[in-house]
């Protein structure tokens, strides 16, 4: 309901809803200048971010005063004309219909950190999953869930694919009907990058929000997420990107203009294998294999390799990966200068300039399916100590 307040010219209105702020464009659009327009954050479709996004679009109305009107994130815009309302429709967020409608499509670690935080945000989230024991002890829990196969009459504003990169162009392909006109938010780089052909979906836009922390920290406050446009359909995809960032609230954005679903897929590729999958990982093996071979306690080696790592990640997080040196006892700082040594002898830099690539020419790596079997056999044996 619009309450008003004074002379048929000069008024004050209170907005609550959607539908008060129409009634308001059409007095003005009317020949009604409003004298203060008061919105109040009461109605919970849209939420935090709708109040948020529209305050900053009317601060740019130079003939608009903002004021604050109380702490639940009200406020009032004082001296609104048909002028100013020009002003601002012509704004690409005024041209969005405030979406807020979100389908998390998975439901693992991703799907329900996101989930969360969404619906926290003032978001309406529907959850589509596997099977249908799964949507029924969702609903259960209070929450909107459907089957993936229920997927065909979905209507909401955003998707986001939850769940493994290898299923996503099964879905696509099943589904290109009810992606039509909506926001593909993608949580990694590789489907958009390394199948776009699958995406040329009518008035669909493509969104990378690749956030770089495990899920169980998503909810806390400093994380960084990489972020960007990949296809841009509707002209609106920024905004809907800035929404959707405003929702989930990294700490920190690193933002790609162009490509940035490559972008995103190389460095994570390479980092994920080089430093963390196929780096880091396995040369903790092949220390662990040694020592426990040579008769130490494996309980106490693997104690030890995880003492190390907490060290390490923890200095350079407090001093900088350049004064890391500065911290470490002397007999530490020989052996780590014999293993840089050994590795450039045996040409590692060179390596990871291959193997990257191989990454930016082909966003993965090929590997002989009797190595991989080998392997995988290999360090199913490790897999205890995880």
């Amino acid at each position: 309901m619009v309450e008003s307040v004074g002379s048929s010219e000069v008024k004050r209105v209170v907005v609550k809803t959607r539908r008060d702020w129409e009634k308001v464009k059409a007095s003005i659009i009317r020949g009604k200048d409003i004298g203060e327009v008061i919105f109040v954050n009461s109605y919970p479709k849209y939420g935090e971010n709708f109040y948020f996004a529209f305050s900053e679009i009317l601060k740019e109305a130079d003939a608009l005063a903002l004021d604050v009107v109380n702490e639940d994130l009200s406020f009032k815009a004082i001296g609104f004309t048909r002028e100013v309302l020009e002003r601002i429709s012509d704004h690409s967020f005024m041209r969005i219909d405030f979406m807020d409608r979100v389908a998390i499509v998975g439901y693992g670690n991703m799907g329900k950190v996101f989930s969360k935080i969404l619906m926290k945000s003032g978001a309406r989230v529907r959850i589509y999953v596997p099977r249908k024991e799964v949507a029924e002890n969702l609903k259960e829990s209070g929450y909107t869930a459907r089957t993936v196969e229920e997927f065909y009459k979905d209507d909401s504003d955003f998707v986001v694919f939850a769940f493994p990169d290898e299923r996503h162009v099964e879905f696509i392909e099943k589904n290109a009907d009810a992606l039509r006109k909506k926001a593909l938010v993608f949580l990694c780089g590789f489907t958009p990058a390394r199948y776009p052909e699958k995406l040329e979906i009518e008035e669909s836009d493509v969104l990378i929000f690749a956030p770089k922390v495990i899920a169980s920290r998503l909810e806390m406050e400093d994380w960084a997420a990489v972020v960007g446009v990949e296809k841009d359909r509707t002209g609106f995809a920024s905004d809907k990107l800035k929404w959707f960032m405003a929702a989930l609230k990294p700490k920190r954005a690193f933002h790609y203009s162009n490509n940035p679903a490559k972008a995103e897929a190389v460095v994570d590729l390479s980092t994920e294998a080089l430093v963390l999958c196929g780096g880091v990982f396995y040369l903790i093996k092949a220390v662990y294999d040694e020592l426990v071979r040579r008769g130490y306690n494996r309980e106490h080696v693997w104690e030890e390799v995880f003492t190390e790592l907490r060290y390490i990640v923890q200095a350079v997080e407090d001093i900088g990966i350049e004064d890391f040196w500065k911290v470490i006892s002397s007999l530490a700082l020989k052996g780590a200068v014999k293993v840089m040594y050994e590795f450039d002898r045996v040409g590692i830099k060179d390596f990871v300039a291959r193997y990257v690539d191989t990454i930016e020419e082909n966003l993965e790596v090929e590997v002989d399916e009797v190595v991989l079997q080998r392997f995988k056999k290999k360090l199913s044996k490790f897999r205890e100590l995880w």
